[in-house]
């Protein structure tokens, strides 16, 4: 009658009654064996309360009786389910002593061990599970090795398993050799990982996706790029199914074998990218209400986390168009959103293979569609108009300018370098100014002498030349204060001297003020172009320039050739002597320098002669 109204009260929900019922029977003196007992730990256990049976025990033992060993063993896991460990070793001891524990016993005090990876007390309860007469079964070795592992004793696991293979091999499973190579990769020794690979193989066992992530895994971290591969390359050939981990993996290695990515490897990644796709798609949708593979349509618009990385890396490495259209094709069946890095890495493959009008596209859905923060930045833009530029397409060029408007990407100096030069190259000089004007207004960016060397080239190539837009250039470089190159400098004297007979003004600019106020010594071409611009005077000021030691030694025949002209050209030098001395004395100058063994011309002391006559010829 009482078991009956525990049972109806703890069915009911009414816990507190139950507790009156026992108490009832307390007071009346109604005797509760331990079959009875029994039965209420058994109700309260149907009911999942753990807690209300573990605290049954207590009352037995105050009602004078002993638990036997099938109670011992509910209590046990009653106590490991309250949260009871060191209870439940106490219920595991004197089960020991009244009786032999089952292998579910053990097991479950392994557990108890695992999560402290108390290796040595597990060690202990294995040992003297096996002197007790219990066999241990797959579960238990497999649990005992994952404890070892956990604990970092690997060469302890590596030990029980060369036991297990001596005395009873029957006992071990692929997941035995996995829990080992997963301690080897713990501490990254990959030959140990490999060798224990490679004994699973030769006991008949098959590897497994686990087996083959792992080493992956580590190979991948030792920077072991084709050992990746190759272990790839046989889990598709065994028709495993990879998943989040080799995703993973293939992943890192194609950040870290970019060069190495051939068409082969390239057809395994995305392999392995559509099986994966395949799986999680089938996963999101679970069972159908008939029982199939498939209970919902479409896709998740949010990226799936176990395949962003690969798919991102993909875009990365992607070398060919056709490669590109697959991974587009993914994102088109899947549902596949890359982040914003991938979104960049797929525009600049657009860009690699000439497809801007592509790139624009996508980039006009991403911002019609609101994803602010997948816009393009800087460099993806940049990517984009060095395509247009290597394509000569200057349409392409004018709308990813207004791409980066209406973004508001802000533009840099290589997007000023790369418009600038491509408008140039193109003829384009004035479209090339007004970009040039536009970006770097109110030092929005700040042009090098790089950009301002193209510009001065265009004005020296365009028909016809425009020195009026040179110099300001010039002044306006300087006014910057954009130190000029020797570049700058052979460019002016080429535009000015020799294109439009403004010696003067490359006299000036080239000697004076880019010499004197920035420091920069043009070089022999340069000055060589000075010398067949100039009059005699100038032309020995020019040479004493190239000979107090500070400019490079000019080249030879470009240098000799240069002075015949300038000196046959002034047949009345003696018109020269009346601005004073220097005009006289600066021949006399010239043939000390080269006279000189260890001046800065002695490596003409061969064509002294040819140096003589011309100026005996200008003297004369």
């Amino acid at each position: 009658m009482f078991l009956g109204l525990i049972s109806c009260c703890v069915h009911w929900g009414r816990d507190g009654q139950a507790d009156e019922v026992m108490e009832a029977m307390r007071e009346l003196g109604v005797p509760r064996s331990l079959h009875f007992y029994a039965a209420v730990m058994k109700i309260h256990a149907a009911k999942q309360h753990f807690s209300k049976a573990l605290a049954l025990y207590d009352t037995l033992v105050s009602d004078g009786l002993e638990a036997d060993s099938v109670m011992l063993n509910c209590l046990l896991h009653f106590a490991v389910d309250c949260g009871q460990p060191a209870r439940a070793l106490e219920f595991f001891d004197q089960l020991c002593c009244m009786a032999r524990p089952s292998v579910k016993a053990y097991m479950t005090v392994l557990r108890i061990h695992a999560k402290d990876n108390d290796f040595r007390s597990s060690i202990r309860l294995f040992r003297m599970m096996c002197e007790s007469g219990v066999e241990p079964d797959t579960l238990v070795l497999n649990q005992l090795l994952s404890i070892c592992v956990n604990a970092k004793r690997v060469s302890l696991a590596r030990d029980i398993i060369d036991l297990c293979l001596q005395h009873q091999p029957d006992i071990l499973d692929t997941i035995s050799v996995n829990t080992l190579i997963k301690g080897h990769a713990i501490q990254d020794d990959l030959p140990s990982a490999l060798d224990a690979f490679e004994a699973l193989k030769a006991l008949g066992m098959q590897p497994t996706t686990i087996t083959y992530n792992t080493l992956c895994t580590t190979a991948a971290k030792c920077h072991e790029c084709d050992l990746v591969w190759r272990l790839v390359g046989e889990m598709l050939s065994s028709r495993l199914q990879p998943d989040s981990y080799t995703c993973s993996a293939l992943a890192k290695t194609l950040q870290l074998s970019v060069e190495r990515i051939d068409e082969q490897r390239m057809h395994w990644a995305l392999t392995v990218l559509r099986q994966v796709c395949i799986r999680e798609r089938r996963r999101a949708a679970g069972p159908s209400v008939t029982g199939g593979g498939g209970g919902c349509s479409g896709t998740d618009e949010r990226p799936m986390a176990t395949t962003a990385a690969l798919f991102n890396a993909l875009l990365g490495v992607a070398r060919e168009a056709y490669h590109i259209d697959r991974l587009c094709d993914l994102m088109d069946d899947f549902g596949i959103k890359p982040d914003a890095a991938g979104y960049s890495s797929l525009i600049r493959g657009f860009a690699k293979h000439h497809q801007v009008d592509r790139a624009m596209n996508l980039i006009h859905e991403m911002r019609r569609d609101g994803a602010s923060y997948l816009l393009c930045n800087t460099a993806t833009y940049n990517s984009l108009l060095e395509a247009s530029a290597r394509a000569g397409n200057m349409r392409w060029m004018d709308r990813v300018l207004s791409g980066i408007t209406e973004d508001g990407a802000p533009p840099n100096l290589i997007t000023l370098a790369i418009v600038v030069k491509a408008y140039c190259e193109s003829g384009h000089l004035e479209r090339a100014m007004g970009v040039f004007e536009e970006l770097t207004a109110d030092g929005c960016v700040e042009a090098d002498e790089a950009v301002y060397n193209t510009l001065l080239r265009a004005c020296c190539s365009c028909a016809p030349p425009r020195p009026s837009l040179a110099l300001s250039l010039v002044e306006h470089m300087l006014t910057k204060k954009v130190a000029p190159t020797n570049v700058t400098a052979s460019i002016c004297v080429s535009l000015l001297g020799k294109q439009c007979g403004l010696m003067d003004k490359a006299f000036e600019l080239v000697l004076k003020r880019m010499k004197d106020d920035y420091g920069v010594t043009p070089s022999p071409q340069a000055l060589s172009s000075v010398i067949q611009g100039c009059n005699f005077e100038r032309g020995i000021r020019v040479f004493q320039l190239m000979a107090d030691g500070l400019t490079p030694v000019p080249v030879v025949s470009v240098f000799f050739s240069s002075f015949d002209e300038a000196f046959t050209a002034e047949p009345t030098i003696s018109a020269y002597c009346t601005h004073g001395s220097s005009a006289p004395g600066a021949p006399c100058a010239m043939r000390d320098a080269f006279s000189k063994k260890d001046g800065p011309f002695a490596a003409f002391s061969g064509e002294c002669l040819f140096v003589h006559e011309s100026l005996a010829t200008a003297i004369a």
